[in-house]
Formats: structure tokens, sequence, C-alpha cells
């Protein structure tokens, strides 16, 4: 058993074999500090039906990259199992980058290393082709090598696995209306006080808006600006931005919208597991209970009334 685990010798294979694992475990822990991002571009390009769908495929994906990525560490079915993986891997996600590249003309994040090296999918493409030799370049080198013991690669998978769906579970609160009083326990909406400009809220009291927006969503835009036209006319309660993205990407939002509102930018777990596929969502507030919730950009004002008004 020890000796399936012994590294290959320190060669020119070797360092071909660490690099292609190296990249595999940056792709996955990369995707691992982006999961929310990841599932938003799976369920916006239409590939799966559902977020919560979305977000287990790509769980398990990351599993994949991070046994595959360890795997090259070692010799044990390194040319059975490892590279036929790998290359299988490269091929399938390379014709689809392909399609968005060449068919849909798409610039933007592949989110192939999630938001930590932000790639189009031309550019991951290339990189694919790159390693795809340099998966051939490896299958032909080490054509003398023993096939080893499946242990080694079932362990990393399961591992693999569990460290995943362990360490990162899909986190979904179901915040439906409600019209029972408030709890004395902790609410769900409690963990969001600390907003710009130093302003503490309680969301858990009084009548509010919690509003779920993405800064780089047009849908999530066309909510706002129709929400500060609102705010403009006295039609709103006390209203809050929950956001997904970078606090330097605010300002550009805020001027687009014309909207002043007080806001956060939440951690994307956090973020995810209170929207429904995709954002934006927002919900009505009494006494931090959830009356009512909307998940597009149609808002009108008027669907208020029946909870809030302003005399």
């Amino acid at each position: 058993m020890k000796a399936a685990f012994k590294p290959v010798s320190p060669n020119r294979i070797t360092l071909a074999a660490w690099l292609l694992g190296f990249v595999f475990l940056v792709s996955a822990v990369a995707k691992l500090y982006s999961l929310g991002a990841v599932e938003l571009y799976v369920v916006n390009q239409n590939l799966l039906p559902s977020r919560v769908m979305a977000a287990y495929a790509i769980r398990l994906l990351v599993a994949a990259e991070l046994c595959l990525g360890l795997a090259c560490f070692q010799r044990a079915r390194f040319r059975h199992f490892t590279l036929p993986a790998i290359f299988g891997l490269l091929t399938f996600f390379s014709f689809f980058l392909a399609y968005l590249a060449f068919f849909r003309k798409e610039t933007g994040n592949c989110h192939c290393f999630g938001e930590l090296i932000r790639m189009s999918p031309l550019e991951s493409l290339f990189k694919n082709l790159a390693l795809v030799g340099l998966v051939l370049y490896l299958f032909r080198k080490t054509r003398g090598w023993s096939a080893g013991s499946w242990r080694v690669p079932a362990g990393l998978a399961a591992a693999s696995l569990l460290i995943v769906l362990l360490g990162f579970p899909v986190r979904q609160i179901d915040v439906h209306p409600s019209a029972e009083t408030p709890s004395t326990g902790k609410n769900r909406f409690a963990e969001f006080q600390g907003f710009s400009d130093g302003q503490e809220a309680n969301l858990t009291e009084g009548t509010c808006l919690a509003v779920f927006v993405s800064l780089n969503c047009d849908h999530c835009r066309e909510l706002v600006t129709r929400l500060a036209e609102a705010d403009s006319e006295q039609a709103l309660p006390s209203t809050y931005l929950i956001c997904l993205g970078e606090k330097n990407e605010a300002p550009a939002f805020f001027s687009d919208t014309g909207a002043d509102f007080p806001y956060l930018c939440a951690d994307p777990e956090s973020f995810f597991a209170f929207i429904g596929e995709r954002p934006p969502r927002m919900y009505l507030l009494q006494q931090g209970l959830a009356r009512a919730f909307w998940d597009n950009e149609t808002f009108d004002a008027q669907q208020l009334r029946p909870w809030w008004s302003h005399d």
C-alpha cells in the first residue's frame, strides 16, 4: 500500500504530471471559493433547469477536479485512470467552450477558474488544448508504467467527495410568505446588519424591503431603477440592498440606477441561500417575517399596498 503512493521520479515526466495536477487543483479550489457565481453562470446558460441541480453538479465537478489533480502526484492507475479521465473532461469542456466562443460569440468569464482567474471561452479553449497536448505527451511517455492498485484513485475520489459535499454543503433557505406572528428565535434575516456609510439596520424590526441583487445583473439594475423611482414618490418602506459583488462595483451600479439605498456586499453563499433560481429577489418583511416576495424586475410599488402604505 505504501508503494502505491510513491510519487513519480523527479524528471520531465514528473514535472509535466505535477503541472497538470496543479492546474486541476487550482481550478477546483477557485470554483470552491466562488460557488455561487459559478452556479448562477450554469443556470444563466440554461445548462440545468434549477440552481439546486446546478449547485450539486458544480460540486461533483469540483470533486472530480480535486481527485484528478491529486491523482497526478502519484503513480497508481495514472495511465489507466487519471490520464483518460482528464482527457475526457478536457475534451467535453473544449467542445462546450468552442460552442460558446464561435457560435454564441461570448467573451465574458467562463468561470473555468471561478472568479480567481477570469478567462473568456476562447482563452479557456486554448488553455484546454494545451493541457490536452500535455496529457497526450504523458500518455506516450508512461507507456511502460505498471497499472497499480485501484485503491488509491478510489480513496482520492471518496475523500474529494466528502471534502466538497461536507465542507461546502448546498445552502438553500426556503422563505415563504407567512401570516404568523414573529418568533423569539433567531431570524433568518438577522445576519444582514452593517450597511453602507456605517448604517446599522435590523431587518427583523418594523416593515422593510430586503432586495437581493447582483451588481452585474441587468435585471437587477432594472428592478433597482424602478425602486428608486418609487422611492422618490415615497411609495416604499425602508429599503435595503443585499448585493452580490465587490464594493468597487457598487458606484457604477448606483449611478446606472439612480438609487441611494443602504447596501452591503454579502458573502456569496449567504446571498445565494436567499434567492430563487437567479437574482433579483425582493422580500417584504414585517418584524422579520416575509409577507411577500418577488423574483423579477417588473415590480410595481402598488403591489405593496396590502401590507404597507404611506400616508
